[in-house]
C-alpha cells in the first residue's frame, strides 16, 4: 500500500488533522505520499471531539455520497462550490 500511495491523487479521512502541517507533524513519512488533494471529514466536529459524520451521517448517506462526488468528480453534480456537509480540505 505505501508504494501506491505515491500515485494516489486523493486522501480521505486521514484522522483528526486539520492542516497538512498538522498532519506531516504527527508523522513526517506522510510528505512522501505526495497525495495532492486531502479531505478530512471534521467538519462538524465540536470541541470535545464528536463528530457529527458518524452521528447524521448514518441517516443521511446521500450528503456523504455527495461531497465524495463533489470531491472525487467535480462538476458531475449540481451545486458545485457550494460548502461540503462533512469534509474539509486540509491544507
Amino acid at each position: 500500500a505505501f508504494s501506491l500511495s505515491r500515485e494516489a491523487g486523493y486522501w480521505l479521512n486521514p484522522g483528526w488533522a486539520r492542516t497538512k502541517e498538522a498532519l506531516f507533524g504527527e508523522n513526517p513519512v506522510f510528505r512522501s505520499f505526495g497525495i495532492k488533494e486531502i479531505y478530512n471529514n471534521i467538519l462538524r466536529q465540536n470541541s470535545g471531539g464528536g463528530n457529527d459524520f458518524w452521528e447524521s451521517g448514518a441517516m443521511r448517506p446521500d450528503l456523504i455520497l455527495s461531497d465524495l462526488v463533489h470531491i472525487l468528480h467535480p462538476g458531475v453534480l449540481p451545486g458545485e462550490g457550494e460548502p461540503l456537509h462533512y469534509y474539509i480540505k486540509v491544507e
